[in-house]
């Protein structure tokens, strides 16, 4: 057996303690009180528990270990047995709840037997032994040699018993004298007498003495007494008949009864296991209060704040990969602009002084305008001329006139002077603006354009850029409002999901918390909601249960004309009527077979009365009953004889057995365990104590080299008897593990009156001996920590307490 995992959550002054044992050797390190006994009473109990739950609170062992600063009295314990197989144990001790899980994760608690106190007996049956034998062979505690003046002779006691028995606290010699005591006490002997078969014998012969006195005066009342003896075996038969009739009668009755207890036993078995389930919902209600007072309308609800929440959360992420984008698209559009910013200079400077010259262009026109009108041909003149060339055409057409070609002729003079004179204004008018075009041409060339159509591309180039930038700022500014705005949904969403959810697990604003903690709600509340609909229907079940119980007891009272509470009473009733001991009135049901019973109950009372007449005249004869109880008495002294006499053999015989198997047992068991123990002591003490022998009373015996004879080893020093008990207890644990587990090897300061060399060799035989099992080594001094490094190296694991 190895352990894997020792999770101390609450033992003793260890709180949350969790441990992970080498599978070889493992050093633990601790001053005194830090817990290292605790430690391995922490492993006793894993395998073989304190009690249940209101008994470890009890007892002793409960009040020690019940941890100091915690309410959670429990524990986790992995081990894997030598085929390879592992365990987990977590046990509960303030509430008696053990659970043995394999190593695929699955309970097997049920497939152990278990004890009404301490749970799954799951240890004696992969341990093969019992706590007892466990404390004894596997745990050697903290001088456990007694170094007081009598240590010597305890020690010696121990191995004597041990020697004989196999157990440390068993004797062979008291076992044999408890059975002698009992065989005197119990039966007697052969020169007892006032033992208990002396008393037997002597009250059955005073009692055969007084039959024969009884038989002599029984002689002359013969004729009578059998006469009486007739009229009681009529009274015999007719009381049978009497029984069977009702039997019979009542044999239906009893049958319906016996399926209305059924019946009701079915009920209750079901308003059992509903209780129970309807304690756990209620139970599971009770812890998962904070859903009580959700509504369904509430729940969808906070599921719709929830998936807003979400969507909210999508589009602030979607606007910030916006914001994103338009600010680089702003940043880029900057520095084009900055790029352009020479050119736009040059427009601007071009469009200021295209104003102004446009500005001194109009001044110039005006200012021209008023020097020389008259040698300017107005606009009206050649309005004129052509208007009176269209009247002219026109009139005669619409007065219906015929005029002659020299109105024409004349039309068309005047129609040629006015297309003149006009023709003749715009070309005055064409000659200043050419004027003023040159002027622009050259302006734009000392800009450095080559033209107009140049210095117009350029110009929508840059108007372009600044549109392009205006827009992008325009829309970055929208977006940042709505970011802001998505942020403010985003907390207030967040605030009603926080506050809906105080109380049941705390939240912060980052999605995974968020969902994590809504997922968990809303798969608490279903399963609530689950629940709470189960214990409503369970109620429901049980109460149509109930009224079905209460309508078969109802029925049942009426057919046995009494009371009936529960089934045990039905079953009662049941079987008094398969005894006879109550007949029910609906039992008589019908007039003959009425008659036949009354018929034979007038019998029996007639035979009674001539019975009482014939015990009238035997008055003065010997008793029948005197004679009954004597024979009664006779029959049972005899079987009380006879079992005494059969305890007597028993007991002898045990006696005898058990002296035989003793012998045979120290026989065999001694040469193994002086073996075992001479190679254990040899070790430790670096070959000075090569062997140990033991004498049939028990007594232990060393070969000292200093002498040729046995030494008696009370006559050696505390320190070596204490080596050889450590010895004796190696020995025995390795002859009882023989077919069994390897057991783990707790040992608990067990080199405390050894000196530096013997601890050192101590330690090379627990370097072999944790090749093959798991061993934790207990101490408080750091010396027996370097003599351990010096062996084990860095491969020492080391657990600090």
């Amino acid at each position: 057996m190895r352990i894997r995992l020792i999770d101390i959550k609450g033992f003793g002054k260890f709180i949350d303690k969790r441990i992970h044992p080498a599978d070889g050797f493992n050093l633990i390190m601790g001053p005194n009180e830090a817990g290292k006994s605790t430690l391995a009473d922490f492993v006793t109990a894993m395998l073989y528990g304190l009690g249940s739950g209101k008994r470890s609170r009890k007892t002793a062992s409960g009040r020690n270990f019940r941890p100091w600063a915690s309410d959670r009295f429990a524990g986790v314990m992995e081990y894997v047995l030598d085929d390879g197989s592992a365990y987990r144990v977590d046990r509960n001790f303030d509430k008696g709840l053990v659970h043995v899980y394999d190593g695929m994760s699955r309970d097997i608690t049920s497939r152990f037997a278990s004890d009404r106190n301490t749970g799954p007996r799951f240890a004696e049956e992969q341990l093969g032994l019992s706590e007892e034998v466990f404390i004894r062979s596997a745990r050697i505690r903290q001088m456990q040699t007694a170094m007081d003046p009598d240590g010597a002779r305890i020690i010696l006691e121990k191995l004597a018993n041990l020697s004989a028995t196999g157990s440390e606290d068993q004797s062979l010699g008291r076992a044999l004298e408890a059975l002698e005591n009992a065989l005197l006490e119990r039966v007697g002997t052969e020169r007892s007498t006032t033992r208990p078969l002396d008393r037997v014998e002597a009250r059955l012969k005073e009692l055969e003495r007084m039959k024969a006195d009884w038989l002599e005066r029984h002689e002359r009342y013969l004729d009578t007494w059998s006469m009486l003896r007739q009229e009681e075996d009529r009274l015999r038969e007719l009381k049978q008949r009497h029984e069977a009739l009702k039997a019979r009668y009542q044999l239906k009755l009893k049958e319906r009864l016996d399926a209305l207890a059924r019946e009701c036993r079915e009920i209750d078995r079901s308003l059992d296991e509903m209780k129970t389930a309807l304690t756990e919902l209620e139970r599971r209600l009770e812890r998962s209060g904070i859903f009580g007072e959700m509504t369904d309308r509430a729940m969808e609800a906070l599921t719709n704040t929830w998936f807003a929440y979400q969507e909210t959360r999508k589009q602030l992420a979607e606007c910030e990969s916006g914001i994103k984008a338009l600010e680089q698209e702003y940043a880029g559009l900057s520095a084009r602009l900055e790029k352009l910013q020479p050119m736009r200079e040059k427009v601007e400077r071009i469009d200021r002084r295209l104003r102004e010259q446009d500005e001194s262009f109009r001044e110039a026109a005006a200012s021209a305008e008023g020097r020389k009108s008259g040698g300017r041909i107005p606009l009206a003149v050649p309005v004129l001329f052509l208007t009176a060339a269209a009247l002219i055409l026109v009139l005669p057409a619409v007065l219906h006139l015929d005029l002659g070609m020299p109105w024409l002729y004349a039309a068309g003079v005047l129609a040629l002077t006015g297309v003149f004179t006009a023709l003749l204004r715009v070309l005055t008018k064409k000659s200043v603006l050419t004027d003023a075009a040159d002027r622009q041409l050259k302006m734009l060339y000392g800009e450095g354009f080559t033209g107009l159509n140049d210095y117009l591309s350029q110009k929508e180039t840059l108007q372009g850029a600044l549109a392009d930038f205006e827009r992008c700022g325009s829309e970055l500014e929208e977006w940042r409002k709505k970011r802001v705005y998505l942020a403010e949904k985003k907390e207030t969403l967040f605030k009603s999901l926080a506050s809906c959810l105080d109380g049941f697990r705390t939240v912060t604003d980052n999605p995974e918390s968020v969902d994590e903690a809504m997922e968990a709600f809303r798969s608490g509340f279903s399963r609530f909601r689950e629940d709470d609909n189960r214990a409503h229907e369970l109620r429901q079940r049980m109460e149509s249960l109930v009224e079905k119980r209460r309508l078969l007891l109802r029925e049942a009272s009426a057919l046995t004309q009494k009371e009936m509470k529960s089934a045990a009473d039905l079953e009662a009733a049941a079987r008094q009527m398969a005894h006879g001991e109550e007949q029910s009135p609906l039992a008589l049901d019908g007039k003959a077979q009425e008659q036949d019973i009354r018929a034979t109950e007038e019998a029996i009372r007639n035979c009674e009365v001539r019975i009482g007449s014939l015990y009238g005249r035997l008055e003065n004869a010997p008793s029948q009953d005197e004679l009954a109880d004597m024979e009664e008495e006779i029959l049972r002294l005899a079987e009380k004889k006879r079992e005494l006499e059969l305890a007597g053999r028993s007991l002898r015989t045990a006696r005898d057995i058990l002296k035989e198997v003793g012998s045979q047992l120290q026989m065999n068991y001694t040469a193994q365990l002086n073996s075992e123990m001479s190679r254990f002591l040899s070790v430790i003490t670096n070959g000075r104590y090569q062997h140990i022998r033991t004498d049939p009373e028990g007594r232990l015996y060393l070969e000292v080299p200093e002498c040729e004879e046995l030494v008696p080893v009370e006559r050696l020093s505390s320190g070596t008897i204490d080596q050889v008990y450590f010895s004796m207890r190696l020995a025995a644990l390795a002859l009882l593990e023989r077919g069994k587990e390897t057991l783990p090897l707790f040992l608990d300061e067990p080199f405390l009156q050894y000196d530096e060399d013997r601890i050192r060799q101590a330690f090379r035989l627990m370097k072999e001996a944790s090749a093959n099992r798991q061993v934790f080594f207990m101490t408080s001094r750091k010396r027996e920590l370097e003599l351990a490094r010096e062996l084990w190296g860095d491969a020492l694991n080391v657990i600090q307490l």
